[in-house]
């Protein structure tokens, strides 16, 4: 396991169904970030940073508080640092901060943590939708060792061969169906049946 094979891993994955909208900011949801990250590396942890001088999680002067959270996988750790911020995303007064706003703040800044290991980064760059590397460089999901005949046969019934439609997905910027997870190919499966009966027609 590689820092990149790790990007590759998470950096694909469509987060939108999952995002929340904030005025014009979108946020993911960091406990399905966090779900996320675990089913595919079960042995990341997190680290929350305390304050040497405090022993509290949080670090403060007069211009706000401030946190630190680490995400580690295999060898690689990934550190993001997070204002407390009121509702216009503005830095929070510090005579203003309660606990309530440090948790909050946490659990913000683990999901960015986890986002610069790739998972749903592209949605601090402002993007709508992740860009996929070559597809032959990305690994097969866990899913399609167990799935890969009931898919192919799914497949046999419609007319179509497996390298045609892996094609078709690439064409469109898309993962290969042995990428994808069971629900994502079991939604590519109605796809494609319902283009064939438009075709057919």
């Amino acid at each position: 396991m590689t820092t990149k094979s790790i990007f590759r891993t998470l950096s694909v994955i469509d987060v939108n169904k999952y995002t929340k909208k904030k005025g014009r900011l979108t946020y993911l949801s960091w406990s399905w970030a966090w779900s996320e990250l675990m089913k595919h590396f079960p042995e990341a942890y997190r680290t929350v940073y305390e304050n040497p001088e405090t022993g509290l999680p949080y670090w403060k002067d007069t211009t706000g508080v401030m946190v630190k959270v680490g995400v580690t996988i295999g060898e690689t750790e990934r550190i993001s640092y997070l204002p407390v911020m009121d509702n216009r995303n503005n830095a929070k007064p510090p005579e203003q901060t309660t606990m309530r706003d440090i948790n909050d703040t946490l659990q913000r800044c683990t999901t960015k943590a986890i986002a610069l290991h790739g998972l749903a980064l592209y949605i601090y760059a402002g993007e709508e939708l992740p860009e996929l590397p070559d597809a032959s460089m990305l690994p097969h999901h866990h899913s399609w060792e167990s799935d890969r005949v009931r898919f192919c046969v799914a497949l046999t019934d419609i007319g179509m061969k497996y390298d045609d439609v892996s094609a078709y997905c690439e064409g469109l910027n898309q993962p290969r169906p042995s990428q994808m997870d069971q629900e994502r190919r079991n939604k590519l499966l109605v796809h494609l049946r319902e283009k064939e009966e438009v075709s057919a027609k």
